[in-house]
């Protein structure tokens, strides 16, 4: 006899019978077959306790309204056919504390609470009874307030947890539902007859008719799923549907390249998700743009995606496919806001043709060639705020390979993009193409020589970029792209630091001539950066702070003029001459005895007033060679003793020290000579230097500049 509690009814098995009691101990009835025992029962009482064992039923086991199921733990109930359900088609029921193997459990009213529910292995399969726990809602009808509580589905042929609505008919609305503590696992594994089975399928129905509202799941689980872990339709309305503490793993088992799924949880428009996280899914988290109410936010907060399609046994299609990602953000889906952390996963993949997204992401040691990637043609993000942290992407594992990021089509937004490459080997780091009336933040980093830091190209209007550039073999770098940099695109409040070209401007024929424009008053370009600008074809306008250096009464260069010709100049010689103007020096080698070979040190005060000294090596026999620093005035020379019948001549030539630096070579924009307008020189703007060559004697010469 089993123990009596708080119901009406008690079944239990003795010997080969199963016996059902009231609550007084009065026998109701015997037999054989538990389902023909329980709807005798249920014709009389409403709430039945099921004794600890093994049930075998035939046919549906109905609930009345307001009536109860309770079992003690370790019950199984087992349907023979695979077709039958424990139904709870009546309002106010509630199940809790069995199992149940190869059937399953279909709600078809309100208020209804599973509680302790275990459904499993089933050969429900080969009824496509869709869902282990299922809601099905019929036309014109409203299904409400539905409970499930520490719920498994397991090793099931078909979804675990399945809302699904009549595809004729219209309102259809499901609402009021919690899920708690719930579990899917491997749902959908061992299927045969569909490819598209999942753990949490919350809103089936292929049109627009059925809405769903006011859901919540708390602390549920899906793992190892056919398809996404938890999943919505795009096409019924959705209000409100919250994941709170969810974790999706190793979900998208899917056997071909239909691999639009596969997510670990694939979301859209009136969904919620916070502190959750999808690990080792074919795709992360899937943010789909809902054909119906599709201006409702969609809100990912906190969230942890880590290894997503890093598993090759979750892309078992074509070799080389590689579509999976660990965030991926679907065109037209608007007003979302997210926030995501992201560790050894796939990237971002962002759709276009969005507005009014809010983009956080924290991306480390990405496993894509692109960490994120928006590349839509003629598909554009409006009015948008993305943010991203991209930590040690790890390059081209995927089939992607090239820049970490790559962000094309963006209007009226601000972009916040922080690269940080603490190893070599690395192409580039990001690329930027046609942006609109955008403020760019750039904060790029790298250990490597090699590689861009910030690549910009196509049609650029009304676009500021600032921030810090450190490393790499180049800053900041224009590109050609099929319309070339166009419009405008201001350089301003930049620190560029650790790299052989700051801003190097390529010599694209499409480019359009002042197009990109530097602000020297509010950028600098360290020391550590041998080229600040390299701008090939003359596009760049470099805008600084005016300045004109003038050079009057000049003396045409001279090969002797800091010193005469002498065999001897070991040792420090203080007899030397200054230049005019601050000037480059020249060593000439002269004779006709054999060569020497050497170097001579001039020191003394630059253009820019301070001290300095260079290092000159002594040229071949009857030849010149210049320095590269322009000295004001030259304090000594330390040389050495040439051949006999070879002297020394200490001079200086046409090119001319400007006293502060320049920003480029478009930063000298006018140079007269006796008040008349010369071709513009050569520079230097590694050392502040202008090739003002032919100088004659008693010319005067004027160079305007920005510094």
């Amino acid at each position: 006899m089993g123990q009596r509690g708080a119901y009406d009814a008690l079944i239990y098995i003795d010997g080969s019978e199963i016996v059902a009691e009231d609550s007084s101990g009065f026998e109701i009835t015997s037999g054989r077959v538990f389902d023909a025992v329980i709807a005798i029962v249920y014709g009389l009482h409403k709430n039945v306790h099921i004794s600890r064992g093994t049930y075998t039923a035939e046919t549906d086991i109905i609930l009345p309204a307001g009536g109860s199921l309770t079992a003690e733990p370790g019950t199984l109930i087992i349907f023979t056919n695979g077709k039958n359900n424990i139904c709870l088609a009546n309002q106010y029921t509630m199940i809790q504390g069995f199992r149940v193997n190869v059937g399953g459990i279909l709600i078809t009213s309100s208020h209804t609470l599973c509680r302790d529910i275990v459904v499993s292995a089933d050969g429900a399969v080969a009824y496509n009874l869709g869902g282990a726990f299922k809601v099905h809602v019929e036309p014109y009808t409203l299904l409400e307030d539905h409970v499930f509580e520490n719920c498994t589905a397991i090793d099931c042929g078909r979804h675990g947890f399945l809302n699904e609505g009549d595809h004729v008919g219209s309102a259809k609305i499901i609402k009021n539902q919690r899920y708690i503590n719930c579990q899917a696992i491997r749902c959908g594994a061992i299927a045969t007859n569909d490819d598209w089975y999942v753990g949490f399928d919350l809103n089936e129905c292929p049109t627009n008719i059925m809405a769903i509202r006011d859901v919540q799941l708390v602390n549920c689980h899906a793992e190892g799923c056919l398809e996404s872990g938890f999943h919505l339709e795009q096409s019924p309305y959705v209000y409100n549907v919250q994941f709170v503490n969810c974790t999706a793993r190793n979900n998208g088992l899917i056997k071909t390249d239909n691999l639009v799924y596969g997510s670990g949880f694939f979301v859209r428009n009136g969904c919620k998700l916070v502190n959750c996280e999808a690990t080792g899914n074919y795709q992360g988290i899937f943010v789909a743009r809902g054909t119906a109410n599709n201006n409702e936010p969609v809100i990912v907060r906190g969230c942890l995606t880590k290894g997503n399609n890093a598993n090759t046994s979750y892309n078992v299609g074509t070799p080389g496919k590689d579509q999976g990602w660990g965030l991926t953000i679907q065109e037209w889906c608007n007003n979302a806001e997210i926030h995501v952390s992201m560790f050894q996963d796939a990237g971002i993949l962002l759709g276009g043709n969005i507005y009014n997204l809010h983009l956080k992401a924290n991306i480390t040691e990405a496993q894509k060639g692109y960490s994120f990637i928006h590349t839509g043609t003629n598909k554009v993000v409006y009015d948008s705020d993305i943010e991203i942290v991209d930590i040690n992407p790890s390059g081209s594992l995927g089939s992607y390979t090239g820049s970490a990021g790559y962000l094309k089509g963006f209007q009226d937004s601000r972009l916040f993009i922080t690269c940080r490459h603490d190893t070599g080997g690395l192409a580039d780091l990001v690329e930027l193409l046609n942006l609109t009336r955008c403020n760019v933040i750039l904060d790029m980093h790298s250990a490597a020589a090699t590689g861009i830091l910030a690549k910009i190209g196509g049609v650029f209007k009304d676009v500021t970029i600032s921030g810090e550039f450190s490393g790499g073999l180049t800053c900041l770098q224009t590109f050609a792209a099929p319309t070339g940099l166009s419009g405008n695109c201001t350089v301003k409040d930049a620190t560029f630091r650790n790299s052989k070209n700051g801003v190097l401007v390529t010599n694209d024929v499409a480019n359009i001539a002042n197009s990109l424009i530097i602000n020297k008053k509010t950028s600098v370009i360290e020391g550590t950066v041998t080229n600040p600008i390299s701008d090939v074809g003359v596009k760049a306008y470099i805008m600084g702070t005016p300045y004109q250096a003038v050079f009057r009464n000049c003396k045409a260069a001279s090969p002797n003029a800091i010193h005469a010709a002498i065999q001897d100049l070991s040792g420090t010689h203080t007899d030397v001459n200054s230049p005019d103007h601050p000037r480059c020096i020249t060593l000439t080698q002269a004779g006709s005895g054999v060569p020497t070979a050497g170097t001579v040190t001039i020191r003394g005060v630059l253009a820019n007033g301070d001290a300095g000294s260079e290092v000159i090596g002594i040229p071949a026999r009857n030849a010149l060679i210049a320095g590269l620093k322009a000295f004001a005035k030259v304090t000594s020379i330390v040389g050495f003793k040439v051949n006999a019948g070879q002297t020394l001549s200490v001079g200086m030539n046409d090119v001319f020290g400007l006293p502060s630096s320049i920003f480029g070579g478009g930063s000298v924009y006018k140079f007269q000579k006796a008040q008349t307008d010369q071709t513009l020189p050569a520079v230097d703007v590694a050392n502040a230097t202008v090739n003002l060559a032919t100088i004659t004697n008693g010319d005067d010469c004027t160079i305007w500049y920005k510094a």
